[in-house]
């Protein structure tokens, strides 16, 4: 009988240890496992670039593509972020008032990040400026990164 209390114990500290361990880091899922609006998404968006990885955590999804290309979900399926090491972000992927907001500003950068605010993006470009433009397409601001 003790053997046996003892064997439960060392499964109750294994099972919370592991517990503890995935509240940090993300579980490995399959792409089928992620919300249908984000494999809407990326099928729309990436059409030709296969889903290489994807993990849940406990506030969000992340995505890694073949191509490299790193997307951040909320749990409802909506991006959040999306960066990319290797080339250059469609501007498709912005709403068009802050698209052409950028096109005026820097007509010649290719963007390397996006970041969804509360009512705006942060965008991160090849010329290694930050730029901040609201939903509505006003620049708020930008800094030198």
């Amino acid at each position: 009988a003790k053997t046996n209390r003892i064997k439960k114990l060392f499964l109750v500290i294994t099972v919370i240890s592991v517990t503890s361990i995935s509240a940090f880091a993300g579980v490995v899922i399959q792409p089928s496992g992620l919300p249908k609006a984000a494999q809407d998404f990326i099928k729309k968006s990436f059409p030709n670039d296969p889903i290489l990885y994807a993990e849940q955590n406990r506030k969000d999804f992340e995505v890694a593509l073949q191509s490299g290309i790193e997307i951040e979900f909320f749990m409802n399926g909506e991006w959040k972020e999306i960066k990319s090491p290797y080339q250059p972000l469609p501007a498709t992927l912005l709403p068009n008032a802050v698209s052409n907001a950028l096109k005026q500003k820097y007509p010649q950068a290719s963007i390397l990040k996006i970041e969804k605010q509360y009512s705006s993006y942060e965008i991160s470009l090849d010329n290694r400026r930050e730029i901040y433009i609201s939903n509505n397409g006003e620049v708020l601001g930008e800094k030198l990164d």
